[in-house]
């Protein structure tokens, strides 16, 4: 599995709330357990990271893969400002998921709750993606990859929306998951596809466990 890690991950460990996680994060990458990818953007980061930061990426380097900036990821980045994922002073951010999706990678792990592993904004990047001819992709904390649990509730939630949307086109199914008005109003079992509404809410509410673990841990921390 290819997976591309930010520069928060880095930071993370050497900061005491998150080093754990971290470091648990690449022991496994040094296991072989994930393929690593990074990116331009991050060696650009961590050009002002501290020094022990830089040295703990350089040793990582050598296992990872480069994803450059190509004209692809400037276009589905600049979908996600216009589709106000986030805002133009968090285009960096944007990158990072926008260098996820092109490079092919099925996750990305970072520690910036704010602006990436979000549990409104996920679904945002991801109906984005769909519109734009892009799979989606799992966000996550090093906190939640390391959770078993969590992920068989997430490929749960992926075989139920499949079989909800089988017979949309990408852009009824973007719309159906991320809504204008977020919040329930029936059970999953009341759900239908006749009420894309509703059918978008129960999809957020099978799948969004993740992030909200993730959000318990912090609103906006943004290590490194």
């Amino acid at each position: 599995m290819k997976v591309y890690a930010d520069t928060s991950v880095f930071g993370g460990v050497f900061d005491e709330e998150f080093a754990e996680h971290s470091r648990r994060f690449f022991e496994e990458i040094r296991a072989g357990k994930f393929k690593l990818v990074v990116s331009a953007l991050v060696e650009e980061e961590m050009a002002s990271a501290p020094k022990q930061v830089r040295r703990f990426f350089d040793e990582l380097s050598p296992l990872a893969k480069i994803s450059e900036t190509v004209p692809e990821v400037l276009v589905l980045r600049d979908a996600y400002l216009n589709a106000e994922v986030v805002t133009r002073k968090s285009k960096d951010d944007a990158t990072h998921v926008t260098l996820t999706t092109v490079s092919g990678c099925e996750l990305i792990v970072s520690w910036n709750f704010k602006h990436i592993v979000h549990f409104q904004k996920v679904p945002k990047y991801n109906a984005v993606n769909t519109l734009n001819g892009y799979r989606s992709i799992d966000i996550y904390s090093p906190m939640v990859i390391r959770e078993p649990e969590c992920i068989r509730w997430k490929r749960k939630g992926v075989e139920r929306i499949t079989e909800l949307t089988a017979h949309m086109s990408c852009e009824q199914e973007a719309r159906v998951l991320v809504p204008k008005n977020a919040g329930a109003t029936q059970t999953p079992e009341q759900t239908t596809t006749e009420n894309p509404r509703s059918l978008g809410s129960a999809v957020r509410a099978v799948c969004m466990l993740p992030y909200f673990m993730d959000e318990r841990q912090s609103s906006n921390y943004k290590a490194g």
